[in-house]
Order: C-alpha cells, then structure tokens, then sequence
C-alpha cells in the first residue's frame, strides 16, 4: 500500500525527480509561493525553466502532470520498494546542519535505515574511488571508532567511502 503524501510532500517529491539544480527548484517553490500551487497552476512558472534553457525538462514536468497519477505513481513505488525514506526540508527529521545551507540545501533527502540518525552526532568523512590499500585499512579501523561517538555520513562510491562505511557497520554501525 503507497504511503498517503501530503500536498506539499507530493510537490517536493514531484519537483525532485527532475534534473534541476536545488536552487531551480527553490526559485520555482519560491515563485509559486506555497508548494501545491506549483502543481495546479505549473504553467505559469514556465518562464522560471525556459529562460534557463530548460525547456525540454519543463516539457517533460508537463507530461508528468497530465498523466492521471502515473508518474508521481511510479516514482512513489520506487522509493517504496526500495525502502526509501523521503525527508523533506520543511520536516521536523531534517538535519539542521543542511538548512544552514540555505538555498543550496537540497529540498529532499533519500534515506533507508534509521532515519533518526539524521539528529544525531554526525561525523562526515569524504572518501575516493581511487584509494590506496593502506589508506582504505585505515579509514575503516577509525570509522569503526569513530561510530562508537558519532554516526558517520559518507556517499556510497566505492573505495574510502565504502571503506568508511563497513568500518562504521563492523563497530557501532552508525
């Protein structure tokens, strides 16, 4: 059974899916002045896309809209089998950290597991594909200590950010 969005999260949700710069959508949010007005009267923010040299993504935004439901349909189902969990900027589990960013903060965040950890100590490591091999034991002996205090937040690549990860999983598992 699909999950019961409110307007605002459908918008946010919807207005997320495309491939728009966070400061796009924030000025399309800002233009419409509350959310679900941007889906009801989309028409009138074509200006906002097309000066941008985004008209074929404003046309597919279009098509999304005259679907019945079956794109946002799709797209909910997705995030749904995945066991992914939407938090929206204007929700209570949003880190502030990231609303600091202010209008480069991105309006959705994506996450599976725990989404409580997002108000916890947070200890960001940044890692890269190309890491040495020492360089990947080491990361993961500190991230397991590091995940005794802090929960740790990495990207997913593989090398030091996995190497980050499976340290913090083999010790506290934040």
């Amino acid at each position: 059974k699909m999950k019961g969005y409110t307007a605002d999260e459908k918008t946010y949700l919807w207005l997320d899916s495309f491939p728009l710069e966070v400061r796009e959508k924030r000025a399309l949010l800002t233009a419409a002045g509350e959310p679900k007005r941007l889906l009801k009267e989309f028409s009138l923010f074509q200006g906002e896309l097309i000066k941008r040299k985004k008209e074929s993504v404003y046309n597919s935004m279009c098509a999304s809209l005259t679907d019945g439901g079956a794109y946002f349909q799709t797209l909910v189902e997705r995030l749904e089998r995945n066991g992914i969990t939407p938090v929206f900027a204007f929700d209570g589990a949003y880190p502030k950290s990231l609303s600091l960013l202010k209008e480069s903060a991105p309006i959705v965040l994506y996450a599976k597991g725990d989404v409580s950890l997002l108000k916890s100590r947070c200890f960001t490591a940044v890692g890269s594909r190309r890491t040495p091999a020492n360089a990947l034991k080491l990361a993961s002996e500190v991230a397991g200590e590091l995940s005794e205090s802090f929960t740790l937040v990495t990207g997913v690549a593989d090398g030091g950010d996995g190497a980050v990860a499976s340290g913090a999983l083999a010790g506290n598992g934040k």
